[in-house]
């Protein structure tokens, strides 16, 4: 019974048991609350649906560097850099592939938390690569975003080459690597990086000066330095170690070569600046 009906039937003269007037002001107090239970209810089910939508959003922001498809590569990566790192943990003596393979996962970290840049894995021979005549593993500064970011492209097919670009990764996320990739880089980051892909690979596999009175080099290989009969350069196999990968070792790599001439991997071409600049960097 309501308020309004009691009121009728007090306008009309007629009686009513004060049992049935408490039980109709029950019943009103108890429609009060039930009202006002829904309505903090309903508060409260907004209230938990902005919290969700902020944990959503604080999720999205804390996600990664990277962009989406690059963000599951990177786990990926991870997953087989946590494999190698268990597989070579058996034997003492791969604690420096250990060490390097950790510094790479804190390569991927860095970049990760890197809010001014956002990076990319992209495949050798995809239509990006062409498209930008990338011919080998690289890692290339591609301008900035709408929003001010830095766009940081890593090329390579193997994980050994995505490693070695992720260490340059790495540096420019902790600011030891310009994002131009050339104000201040130097040898000690090709030394760093080659050091990232031995980590992971156990062998680096480069292109050295080819030298004609070497037998080693000369066994089935032009004076041009190509494989008979097809044209692909003479490479050198290093399963030296990691910390034979120096100066030395970055130094006496060919970059490529122009005719018979190599360009080699410091040639200013390549860094812009001279060689004693770039050995001191």
């Amino acid at each position: 019974m309501t308020t309004e009906q009691l009121e009728r039937f007090k306008r009309y003269g007629i009686p009513i048991d004060d049992g049935i007037i408490r039980l109709a002001q029950i019943g009103e107090e108890n429609k009060v609350k039930m009202q006002a239970a829904a309505e903090r209810r309903e508060a409260e089910k907004e209230k938990k649906s902005a919290e969700n939508e902020q944990i959503k959003k604080t999720k999205e922001e804390k996600v990664t560097g990277f962009d989406s498809a690059s963000e599951k590569q990177a786990k990926e990566i991870e997953k087989a850099i946590q494999a190698k790192i268990k597989e070579l943990s058996k034997d003492a003596d791969n604690k420096d592939r250990v060490e390097e393979l950790n510094k790479s996962l804190d390569d991927i970290q860095q970049m990760r938390n890197d809010r001014s840049a956002v990076y990319s894995y992209k495949k050798l021979g995809s239509n990006d690569a062409r498209g930008r005549q990338v011919n080998g593993p690289a890692i290339i500064p591609e301008g900035q975003n709408k929003k001010g970011q830095d766009l940081i492209s890593m090329y390579g097919n193997t994980i050994g080459e995505l490693l070695h670009e992720s260490r340059h990764g790495g540096d420019m996320a902790r600011r030891t690597l310009s994002k131009d990739f050339l104000s201040n880089y130097g040898v000690s980051h090709e030394i760093n990086a080659y050091k990232a892909q031995y980590g992971f690979d156990g062998y680096i596999d480069y292109l050295p000066v080819f030298d004609k009175s070497n037998p080693k080099h000369a066994a089935n290989y032009d004076e041009y330095g190509l494989k008979q009969g097809t044209n692909k350069n003479y490479r050198e196999h290093f399963t030296d170690g990691v910390n034979n990968i120096n100066a030395d070792f970055v130094n006496g790599i060919v970059w490529f070569y122009n005719g018979t001439t190599p360009e080699m991997l410091y040639s200013q071409e390549r860094t812009r600046v001279r060689k004693d600049i770039w050995n001191s960097r």
